[in-house]
């Protein structure tokens, strides 16, 4: 079930809302079994036969946590973590390992018709994260019902953010405030609603267009495809990450922060403290540190990053694209390192610009579906003689007025406030007239995308949905 359907915000959201509610009114563990049988229903209505998996995989997960708790043992830790990666292991790189590494075809018939179950990147990372941290510290013990919600939790089920136990669990034990959040949470989810509908959707049909077959653009147009692509994906993600928060505030559980204007950074490592905030965070602690990132030397220092992004990189999906895009992203984090360590520093609006560039670059090879299309893309992109010829400019597939709405959505990236910071100006001070320019937005901003969603034939699903 997509967030930006129909059934999800006229059917599923209002009954489950309403269920919670009076749940809550009787009973907190009446109320938390709610949001625990709705996730399930949640994940079922896309395919019930894996609630049986995903449950599981919470059930093992929380004895595993059991056992560490009561024994200490780092074994325990390690089968854990080893049991985790098994099954993302299965299920979302067997088939990319039989054909494309191994390249054992007597294998392929067993691989090649598994589907990949909706979210196990995030619910697998996010076990374990709470297996680490439960052996790294003692803590207070957690009970099923509430283990269950916190992997569960629908609103980041399929794709994040990447919650950590010490955000979420604490709030299931404290009264809930459903009335002071709501409006948050409507706000929240209107723009990110907005963003998905309204954007990223309108977006998508060029990309597909111009993804289709690229010998046929033109050097301007391969350009405005990138950047299409480049907004489209932004505008998809932080859309689903505005939504997923905005629907937890509803609940009176507040999520982390996932993006902070990335396309505003001035370098790549800025970029990555700004672009899917809780994954990265995630690599650092649970990754790069353990690699002995920052701690054993220069040389380890540049090891512990290449790998981690190179495993960044595989975690996006079971391909080489993304292999050489979380590799390429490894290689410039070490430079920007090297060139902070020798003391220099660009201008912050040249630093912008290759930053941009750097980034709009690669986000070709992550879209791409193999390498021959990428390169396509950037034969095209590249062929500067084309570029600067008038009349090539006169031979677009693209409307020539796209150029305006990628010039617009410049400026919103980088000139607006971003979703967090229209939050922190609405908490300010909650006077009768904010209050009202908050239901006003709302209002706005629901009826253009429920609009939008009529219009359309079918439901987009979100990007990083694959991942």
């Amino acid at each position: 079930m997509i967030f930006s359907s129909l059934d999800f915000i006229i059917y599923f959201l209002p009954v489950v809302f309403t269920t919670f509610w009076l749940a809550n009114l009787y009973s907190k563990k009446l109320s938390i079994l709610v949001l625990c049988v709705s996730s399930m229903a949640f994940y079922a209505y896309w395919k019930w036969e894996y609630t049986l998996l995903f449950a599981g995989s919470i059930l093992i997960n929380y004895l595993c946590y059991r056992w560490i708790e009561a024994s200490g043992k780092v074994a325990v830790l390690k089968a854990g973590i080893i049991a985790n990666l098994l099954l993302i292991a299965v299920y979302k790189y067997a088939n990319f390992f039989v054909s494309d590494v191994a390249q054992y075809e007597p294998w392929q018939q067993y691989v090649e018709n598994i589907i990949l179950p909706l979210g196990i990147s995030f619910f697998t990372f996010q076990q374990v994260s709470f297996l680490v941290d439960s052996y790294r510290e003692k803590q207070e013990r957690v009970s099923l019902l509430n283990y269950f919600a916190y992997v569960s939790f629908f609103p980041q089920l399929i794709a994040g953010p990447i919650v950590r136990h010490d955000e979420f669990l604490y709030q299931l034990n404290e009264k809930l405030n459903l009335k002071a959040n709501f409006v948050r949470g409507l706000l929240f989810f209107s723009i990110g609603l907005a963003k998905k509908v309204m954007i990223a959707d309108t977006l998508s049909a060029y990309v597909k267009l111009g993804y289709a077959d690229p010998t046929l653009l033109s050097t301007p147009d391969a350009w405005m495809l990138s950047l299409l692509y480049t907004f489209q994906l932004y505008f998809d993600f932080s859309g689903y990450s505005d939504m997923a928060i905005g629907l937890a505030l509803m609940f009176g559980l507040q999520m982390p922060q996932n993006f902070h204007s990335p396309y505003k950074s001035a370098s790549i490592q800025e970029f990555w403290q700004r672009w899917h905030m809780t994954l990265s965070r995630w690599l650092r602690d649970y990754l790069y540190i353990p690699l002995g990132g920052s701690r054993n030397g220069e040389l380890r220092t540049y090891m512990a990053l290449l790998a981690t992004m190179f495993l960044g990189g595989l975690w996006h999906g079971a391909g080489w694209t993304f292999v050489v895009w979380g590799a390429a992203h490894g290689v410039a984090l070490a430079i920007n390192r090297m060139w902070s360590k020798a003391g220099f520093k660009l201008p912050m609006v040249i630093g912008w610009m290759l930053t941009f560039l750097f980034v709009v670059n690669l986000w070709v090879v992550f879209r791409a579906e193999n390498f021959g299309l990428a390169a396509q893309v950037y034969t095209q992109m590249w062929d500067v003689a084309t570029l600067l010829n008038p009349q090539s400019w006169a031979h677009q597939i693209f409307q020539p007025n796209l150029w305006l709405a990628l010039g617009a959505l410049v400026i919103i990236v980088t000139a607006m406030p971003n979703s967090w910071q229209v939050d922190a100006w609405y908490q300010e001070n909650r006077s009768v007239a904010r209050q009202a320019i908050g239901y006003f937005s709302f209002g706005l901003f629901f009826m253009f995308s429920v609009k939008r969603m009529m219009e359309a034939s079918a439901p987009s699903e979100f990007i990083y949905f694959q991942f």
